[in-house]
């Protein structure tokens, strides 16, 4: 209420237009700050499901890293004995100890295997021990010379039996593919 100058009381009457113009902007407002907020929230979700999808991707590429390279040394240690049971040679030593890497190497990736792919480990696992059990049969079945108080040349005297590291390879295979499609 006012007082006027005839000393009347009046009640104030808001102006409609105003209160129109207030409620709109205020709308117009809260409306721009909300889709503000929810083009955030979108593009933050966006963000995350990239970032899972690249994490999946990595975790999958770390994994088929670790089959190719167990694989890889089992084949390898494989060749490398054939090769060594082919003849005598002069520098056995250097060869054994080639074979030995190679399958300390399997036992190395299988662990690596082992902790990206628990769906494979026990098939990791028997690789590895079959690389290690060749090795060392090799080595047992290895004649060494010896001169200047070291071992030079040899042959290994019995062919070695690569029956279960052959399957091992096999099963690991499986194994490796059945996780890879999943």
């Amino acid at each position: 209420m006012t007082r006027t100058a005839r000393g009347v009381h009046t009640s104030f009457m808001p102006d409609f237009s105003i209160v129109a113009t207030v409620i709109s902007t205020t709308g117009t407002l809260l409306g721009a700050l909300g889709g503000v907020a929810l083009a955030h929230g979108v593009n933050v979700r966006r963000e995350e499901a990239q970032a899972n999808r690249q994490r999946k991707d990595q975790r999958t590429q770390a994994r088929q890293q670790a089959y190719v390279d167990l694989l890889g040394t089992a084949t390898q240690l494989k060749a490398e004995i054939e090769i060594a049971g082919q003849r005598h040679w002069k520098d056995m030593n250097v060869r054994l100890a080639t074979i030995q890497q190679h399958a300390a190497s399997a036992g190395l990736h299988a662990s690596c295997v082992i902790l990206l792919s628990p769906k494979t480990a026990e098939a990791a696992l028997a690789l590895a021990s079959a690389s290690g059990k060749l090795a060392a049969a090799t080595s047992t079945h290895t004649e060494m010379g010896y001169r200047d108080e070291q071992f030079l040349g040899g042959q290994i005297t019995r062919a070695a039996d690569f029956k279960e590291l052959d399957e091992c390879i096999e099963r690991f295979y499986r194994a490796a593919a059945q996780d890879m499609e999943e």
